[in-house]
């Protein structure tokens, strides 16, 4: 506040104010957010929420915004005794401010002063006693959370961990590797009868202990929404909720926009289900079901986020079943926009105070105006002007290093020991090319290049764990076109840290640690040893002949590990990351990755071609969204996709293929095969495998499915697909061999939708071999292969 001008309930009654005009503006653009996607709201409300909790905190240092604010006449009379002492004040005001010491008091003159009188001892009374009621239902809201989260504790304790089976399998189908590197855990209780998530970086995900009898499909959608809350980041946006909520306990508008955002978060979870390929009745059907088996859990539920509260259930199954409804999420740059927006706001607001327009300014207005816009005029005048001396220095000493360099190179060498840390801050970018060798130096060659190269400020030193390599672009304008290479040389036992603006990475023969990223471009590790934790906005990433842990991610590109030894993982926004691991291991703890130099992926990283008579491992490809397309897999292969089509040449051994929606072709495999998607066709070929067992287990949310075998194949059968009345007919079973037959005659809705079921089963000679399909409003045909 300005000065001494505001008492304490005087700042409260101000920050209530600016409090109800955040919460009042973003009530007023999720309103104007109606016709947009439920997490675009979301969005709006903890954006909201976390201005609102900020405002206090942004005060301090938020640049003052004054306003005037009107004396009442009564106001007046109180300050009488002052005001009547106006003249001697306005003249000890003057000879202060001319000595430079009235500048820390900007508010004195307004205060005609009234401030300087002790406060009475019933207001300082009043004041405790509304400040310890404050505090005691701040800790009331904080208490029920946190008895919340010892609820949920206790109840993960008592409840059985999931850590193998079906239930792993599928969370390893339906989510991405982001995800899975979060390490979400599985648990059942007999304690909930729906299920929760929460925690916060590893999160838990409690399910009801019947959940062991929901059929597969159900598991599907269930994993789906709770992985949705886990990926999107549901439990920390109810921690900004709940602790805005405890700060402002009393204030209606807080308590609304908490329970929007709990209701949007939900629906947007919603719409990523569907996004997922589930269909919209089959959703809204299990939405309805887990509400009616829904039992309330008060304590933990202002912890965890449940799938179906009753409360809330009505407006969800409209929006499902709303195939108008736009659903969608929001970019990360209309978030960054969004969030830079609500700063601009916010942060003025923060710094807005009242300033009263006294009775003393009023009688002598052009002396006193004028004496504070001098002021203000003198400082601002006098930032400038430092400002611009600071920046002729930079430019001076910028141009000076050109004129001494007109080759545009650099290079230098430092003196250093092994095991310290290399320090890379390339704000302007540039490809960097880093090698170890036998020197106890690090040797720096660079290559300044583009329009702008003459603006770059380059530096190379020892720093306080190393040596730093910095490259800056002096002046204000962010906007500059460089296209520097730098080529370092590093003791071979050295850590690295990067941070860079954009450009291709190598880095080979080093032995340390690697952390940092790049704005964008290519990622290439060779011969390390360590630990690694880099990260490219778009590009390539491929890492080989190393032993390595940690992580590698790309926004957008392929990862491919090759002859790698350690727990390395790797992550894309968009390309496949592809691994090679050793024939039928199938756990994402494998400590290897083979031999991938002769597997090729084109420029649209959807196909995956292996030249000439390369024979890598046992294949894995894991894609966030796309199509696949792998020529062969002559050692088997493991693909996921969150939703696209999958196409598997010539394999062995076993072959796997999951996506989130779309069709899968596989053949012919002289091995198993193990398929399913969410909605699409299916088409499997099976050639002899030499007296091995073969099995083919498919799963289809909807779509015909297909299974070719070899002529003389003997196997147990195990067929079954299922009609909606939307699909307007019955389903059919064809099969060259012979089988029983069964079909329903009631609608059954043990799974969701009432369906009916055609059936068909039998045993055709040895049963070593197996044939397991379930598809919906699908045909299955079961064909030999042509001589």
């Amino acid at each position: 506040m300005s000065g001494s001008f505001m008492s304490l309930p005087g700042a409260v009654l101000i920050l209530l104010c600016k409090v109800t005009a955040a919460l009042a503006g973003g009530a007023l653009v999720a309103a104007l957010a109606r016709g947009r996607p439920a997490a675009a709201r979301h969005f709006v409300w903890l954006t909201t929420l976390a201005s609102a909790l900020a405002l206090p905190l942004l005060a301090p240092i938020a640049p003052r915004v004054a306003f005037p604010v009107p004396t009442p006449e009564r106001l007046g009379a109180l300050q009488s005794p002052a005001i009547g002492m106006g003249s001697e004040r306005i003249e000890r005001d003057r000879a202060t401010d001319a000595s430079g010491t009235g500048l820390g008091r900007p508010g004195a003159l307004a205060t005609g002063g009234l401030a300087d009188r002790p406060r009475p001892t019933w207001a300082s009374s009043i004041a405790w006693g509304f400040g310890l009621l404050w505090l005691a239902g701040c800790l009331w809201v904080l208490l029920r959370c946190l008895l919340g989260h010892w609820v949920l504790a206790r109840l993960h304790r008592a409840a059985v961990p999931v850590e193998r089976g079906p239930w792993c399998a599928l969370i390893g189908d339906v989510s991405s590797r982001r995800l899975l590197e979060r390490g979400v855990r599985l648990a059942m209780s007999g304690s909930v009868a729906t299920p929760l998530t929460w925690g916060w970086p590893r999160s838990v995900i409690l399910l009801p202990r019947e959940a062991d009898s929901w059929p597969a499909e159900r598991r599907r959608i269930v994993l789906l929404h709770e992985l949705a809350h886990v990926g999107r980041g549901d439990y920390l946006a109810q921690w900004v909720a709940t602790l805005t909520c405890a700060a402002y306990w009393f204030h209606p508008l807080v308590w609304l926009a908490a329970s929007r955002l709990r209701s949007e978060g939900e629906r947007a979870c919603d719409d990523r289900v569907l996004a997922g390929g589930v269909p919209a009745d089959e959703y809204a059907s299990t939405l309805l079901d887990v509400a009616r088996r829904w039992r309330a859990l008060r304590r933990a539920e202002l912890a965890g986020v449940a799938m179906a509260r009753p409360s809330h259930l009505e407006g969800r199954l409209l929006a499902v079943l709303d195939e108008l409804r736009p659903r969608g999420t929001v970019s990360r740059g209309a978030a960054v926009a969004a969030l830079a927006a609500a700063a601009l706001l916010v942060v003025p607001l923060a710094g807005l105070v009242p300033r009263r327009a006294s009775a003393n300014l009023r009688v002598d207005p052009f002396g006193n105006v004028a004496s504070h816009v001098t002021r203000a005029v003198t400082r601002t005048a006098n930032r400038v002007v430092t400002q611009a001396a600071s920046e002729v220095a930079i430019q001076t000493a910028v141009h000076a290093a050109s004129r001494t360099d007109p080759a545009s190179t650099f290079e230098r060498t430092v003196s250093t020991t092994a095991g310290r840390e290399l320090r890379l801050d390339l704000e302007t970018g540039g490809t960097v090319e880093i090698r170890g060798w036998d020197r106890p130096e690090v040797r720096v060659r660079a290559r300044l290049a583009g329009k702008d190269w003459r603006d770059t400020r380059l530096e190379a030193d020892r720093g306080p764990g190393g040596v730093v390599i910095s490259s800056l672009q002096a002046g204000e304008d962010r906007s500059f076109s460089t296209s520097h290479a730098f080529e370092i040389q590093i003791p071979r036992r050295y850590d690295i840290w990067l941070s860079s603006g954009g450009g291709a990475v190598t880095i080979a023969h080093v032995e340390g640690t690697f952390r940092g990223q790049t704005g964008g471009g290519e990622i290439v590790l060779e011969q390390l040893r360590g630990r690694v934790r880099l990260a490219t906005g778009g590009g390539d990433i491929q890492v080989s002949d190393s032993r390595l842990d940690g992580s590698v991610s790309t926004g957008g590109g392929m990862v491919k590990i090759s002859n790698v030894r350690g727990n390395l993982r790797g992550s894309s926004g968009s390309g496949p990351v592809i691994t090679s691991r050793g024939e039928g291991e199938d756990s994402d703890e494998d400590l290897a990755s083979g031999d991938l130099s002769g597997v090729e992926v084109d420029d649209e990283h959807r196909h995956i071609g292996i030249a000439g008579d390369a024979r890598p491992g046992f294949l894995r490809v894991r894609k966030a969204g796309g199509d696949v397309d792998l020529e062969e897999a002559p050692r088997g292969a493991r693909i996921t996709t969150g939703g696209g089509d999958i196409r598997v040449g010539r394999g062995a051994g076993i072959v796997e293929a999951q996506t989130g929606g779309g069709d899968i072709e596989i053949g012919p495999v002289a091995g198993s095969v193990h398929a399913g998607t969410g909605a699409g066709a299916v088409s499997v070929s099976l050639i002899d495998a030499g007296g091995s067992p073969q099995t083919v287990e498919i799963t289809s949310g909807t779509g015909r499915v297909v299974v070719e075998l070899p002529r003389d194949f003997e196997a147990r059968f195990d067929l079954e697909t299922a009609y909606t009345r939307s699909f307007g007919r019955p389903t059919r079973i064809t099969s060259d061999w012979t089988l029983d037959r069964e079909s329903t005659v009631r609608w059954e809705a043990d799974e969701g939708t009432p369906r009916r079921y055609v059936r068909a089963k039998g045993v055709v000679g040895s049963e070593r071999n197996r044939i397991r399909v379930r598809t919906v409003n699908g045909d299955i045909e079961v064909r030999r292969a042509h001589p």
